[in-house]
């Protein structure tokens, strides 16, 4: 492996790297016979891989989500910070869950992808959505962020003497509610 791989190349060859292993422990659990075709140039080998990577999809999704409903838990029981942490680890729950499914869908697809005879503009297309997938879930986030930060600095300004604050801090989180998605469609016009 070079040093000059990106995050994309790297996960097309971890991906396909693990898809030879799936497919070899598959080899050995129903012999030779897996490798036979199963939809034009697929094989059965090829479509299994696939169902275990999404099945570890599924139970990295439902690790994700006890890991971040435990925390908030755990975060709520705190007198100390009751107010912000539960709702930060809400805002970034949905965004996680959309992340690890564009990445796991991307990840389960591409031995998939380099097994048929897919044409590379194909498989360009699927590399600018898959882009336009994990932009898409970081200005969400950023998005549901801005709801956090807007309630922490109010509750901040809550404790304060001075009324102006009071007045400002909501104005500042609409205008950051306005901002972030102009901003972000601003970033995607080049995608």
């Amino acid at each position: 492996m070079t040093a000059s791989l990106t995050g994309k190349e790297l996960l097309d060859s971890l991906a396909g790297d693990l898809s030879g292993l799936v497919a070899q422990m598959l080899r050995r659990i129903f012999g030779p016979g897996i490798n036979s075709p199963a939809l034009g140039s697929l094989t059965w080998a090829d479509l299994g891989t696939f169902v275990c990577f999404v099945a570890l999809i599924v139970l990295l999704h439902a690790l994700t989500a006890a890991f971040l409903r435990r925390k908030r838990l755990q975060a709520a029981n705190r007198p100390a910070a009751q107010g912000w942490v539960p709702q930060f680890l809400h805002a970034i729950g949905k965004p996680l869950y959309l992340l690890i499914w564009v990445y796991g869908v991307y990840f389960a697809a591409t031995p998939l992808i380099l097994h048929t005879s897919a044409t590379e503009s194909f498989r360009q297309f699927l590399g600018k959505l898959f882009g336009v997938g994990v932009f898409i879930v970081v200005f969400w986030l950023f998005f549901r962020l801005t709801r956090v930060l807007e309630l922490r600095v109010a509750d901040w300004t809550s404790k304060t003497e001075s009324k102006l604050d009071d007045l400002i801090v909501p104005l500042i989180g609409r205008c950051l509610r306005v901002i972030v998605p102009v901003v972000g469609l601003i970033m995607a016009l080049p995608l």
